[in-house]
């Protein structure tokens, strides 16, 4: 009997600890609908999720706006259940906002935006998470002082062949860039460059490589910028673009970015009142973008977008809008049609997809 791939969609939302805060959606690859299945109550506000590489285990964080802690919990993904509960921790490092897993299966990176801080916490090969093992706490400002009042760290992202992790500092305008080593005691080291800095007040939220590993692009906050960025040349950017829509009031509050498989195209979000989505067109020999299409996200506050593994939908979830909207992907030229809404959810804020095998223990 042949194993059937299950294709989920799982969705973290900002929620009480009695709600229901993550959510798993049945996709079907053949129209681009969501089908809830389940979900899963007793965690405060996982606002980000994110699988392991085999997609058997799932890292949502609990991002708290009191006190100087946050929580990281592990599930085991089971075809045909809900996530199941294997560990969870607290740690050093309040407001938690985004996790990245590294590649040896190591360990999860927490970016701590409350406390401007990134922690590494080991799990072993089950997926039960330890105590952190290393912790790097940064300081500085901004000119936005209601924004970059101290050191916001928004995300990180790893550099597998160059074994570097970035991290993003909204508060400060830098990316700072370590060294790693998941063997060693301390597996972050900056590097002889510890920063890159870019212009005063952009407020570097989130990263997103080129599937080729050849450039690496920066979305900015507060000045809705895309900063673009070279291998191995990361002492300044190659390119900038913009992505705020200054025809409307408030158009500048830029959100996330993604590229698609074939690394053709980059989709970025913009919130305020612009709330679009805005579609650029990547040159496969310079990583230079063109923009190419801007489209209404179909909801207010799109903070998080995510492709299907086909590469056929985009998916965009609106915080603010509670709602997750649906969008086809053109396979020509990579623009978006609007497909509605594809399901309702109070505060969605990440969204990743799992392909599990039925035969999979």
């Amino acid at each position: 009997m042949r194993s059937k791939v299950e294709t989920h969609l799982l969705v973290g939302s900002y929620a009480a600890a009695d709600q229901e805060s993550i959510f798993r959606y049945a996709f079907n690859t053949a129209d681009g609908t969501l089908g809830l299945l389940d979900s899963v109550c007793g965690m405060e506000n996982p606002s980000f999720i994110v699988p392991d590489r085999s997609g058997r285990l799932l890292f949502a964080i609990s991002e708290t706006k009191k006190g100087d802690y946050s929580a990281m919990v592990t599930f085991q993904m089971i075809p045909g259940a809900k996530p199941a509960l294997l560990s969870k921790v607290s740690y050093k490092g309040s407001g938690a906002c985004h996790i990245t897993v590294d590649w040896d299966g190591k360990f999860a990176v927490s970016a701590n935006y409350g406390g401007g801080s990134l922690a590494m916490l080991p799990f072993d090969e089950w997926g039960k998470l330890s105590d952190t093992l290393q912790l790097l706490e940064f300081s500085g400002s901004g000119p936005v002082h209601d924004r970059q009042e101290t050191s916001h760290v928004h995300s990180s992202l790893l550099l597998s062949e160059q074994r570097i992790l970035l991290i993003a500092d909204l508060g400060t305008d830098r990316i700072y860039v370590c060294r790693y080593d998941s063997l060693a005691t301390q597996p972050l080291i900056f590097a002889d460059t510890p920063f890159i800095s870019l212009p005063d007040g952009s407020g570097p939220r989130c990263m997103a490589l080129h599937p080729t590993g050849l450039w690496f692009y920066v979305t900015c906050e507060l000045s809705a910028d895309i900063f673009v960025f070279k291998k191995g040349q990361l002492d300044k950017w190659i390119y900038s673009y913009t992505v705020a829509n200054d025809l409307v009031p408030n158009g500048r509050e830029a959100a996330d970015i993604k590229i698609d498989r074939s690394g053709r195209y980059l989709y970025a979000s913009n919130r305020g009142d612009a709330d679009e989505i805005i579609v650029f067109a990547i040159n496969e020999h310079t990583g230079a973008l063109k923009e190419i299409q801007r489209i209404p996200s179909g909801a207010k506050g799109p903070r998080y977008l995510v492709i299907d593994p086909s590469g056929s939908y985009l998916f965009a979830a609106n915080e603010k809008g509670n709602s997750i909207t649906a969008f086809e992907i053109s396979p020509q030229n990579g623009k978006l049609s609007y497909r509605g809404v594809a399901a309702q959810v109070n505060a969605p804020a990440c969204m990743q997809f799992v392909q599990l095998s039925t035969g999979d223990n």
